[in-house]
């Protein structure tokens, strides 16, 4: 098509639509090096000029350290890929339950540090309850330390990777005198779609004890939309331990009654005959500190 027709159909168009006010000049400016188009402004008999659209900037305008909301701190299956910020401390306790095991229980510890907004450390000490028949046992089996790093927090795309490691070492002694060490590397990814989030873990465990090793997996999908103070999850995983393969169904609901504390309660369901076919889970979150109080 003819450009010069072009032009005089812009701006037959532009006259009959601004009246009686005088006509605006059209300039064609040289193309530069941030776009493959030509830059248009437009200039009016008051000596205002619009600056030409340049999107070379846009990226600048958003603070680097801007991080996705978090909606839960935790989840119940699978790790939350929202990093701690910078000085603040989140602690973790609750219990857990399952009705083949009505004498068996845990207490899970949990504390989280932020050394940056992205870059997390970490200890869990599960507090485990057990009284077969007669005798009552409890105590912590196994400490676990941390560390997490969030590469990846973009919130215009709403999109998160986050990638961890975790060192469980037994505290008891096997019946040959070595202590269990378990190695667990893992990553996390994170998509919101409209208003649901969507927090999948992917986790690896080589556990070694003496000259005997095994290698673990687990993956875990978590779902969860925020309504007010209430935060309704849906959440499975599965594991894979040597020749078990229990996979669980765990619908939950988080309460966040005030800003630092969340409340949180699941039920776990087995969906084969390697899971526990029903269980509970509590869990209370609380954080103190941060820079960004």
């Amino acid at each position: 098509m003819d450009l010069r027709f072009v032009l005089l159909f812009g701006l037959t168009f532009s006259l009959a639509g601004l009246g009686q006010a005088a006509p605006p000049r059209l300039e064609i400016q040289p193309e530069g090096a941030a776009s493959s188009f030509a830059k248009v402004a437009w200039d009016d008999d008051d000596g205002f000029a619009n600056e030409p659209w340049d999107d070379s900037d846009d990226d600048n305008d958003r603070d680097e350290d801007e991080m996705i909301p978090q909606i839960v701190q935790e989840v119940f299956l699978g790790t939350a890929v929202y990093p701690q910020e910078k000085g603040e401390l989140q602690v973790n306790a609750g219990y857990f339950q399952g009705n083949e095991l009505l004498n068996d229980g845990q207490v899970p510890f949990e504390v989280e540090y932020g050394i940056t907004d992205r870059f997390q450390i970490g200890m869990e000490l599960p507090l485990e309850v057990h009284s077969p028949e007669e005798d009552f046992e409890r105590g912590v089996h196994a400490v676990e330390f941390g560390i997490y790093y969030n590469p990846l927090n973009d919130p215009v795309s709403r999109r998160a990777v986050g990638l961890g490691y975790d060192l469980a070492v037994g505290t008891e002694l096997d019946d040959a005198g070595n202590r269990l060490w378990v190695h667990e590397p893992y990553i996390v990814g994170y998509q919101e779609i409209g208003s649901v989030a969507f927090n999948v873990t992917g986790r690896l465990g080589f556990a070694t004890s003496g000259d005997e090793s095994e290698v673990e997996g687990e993956v875990a999908l978590s779902m969860f939309r925020e309504f007010g103070k209430l935060v309704p999850m849906l959440e499975v995983a599965t594991q894979w331990e040597g020749d078990e393969n229990p996979i669980v169904l765990a619908p939950g609901m988080f309460w966040k009654p005030r800003r630092g504390l969340q409340l949180g309660a699941s039920l776990p369901i087995g969906l084969n005959d390697d899971a526990t076919s029903i269980g509970c889970f509590a869990l209370v979150v609380m954080e103190f500190g941060g820079e960004h109080d």
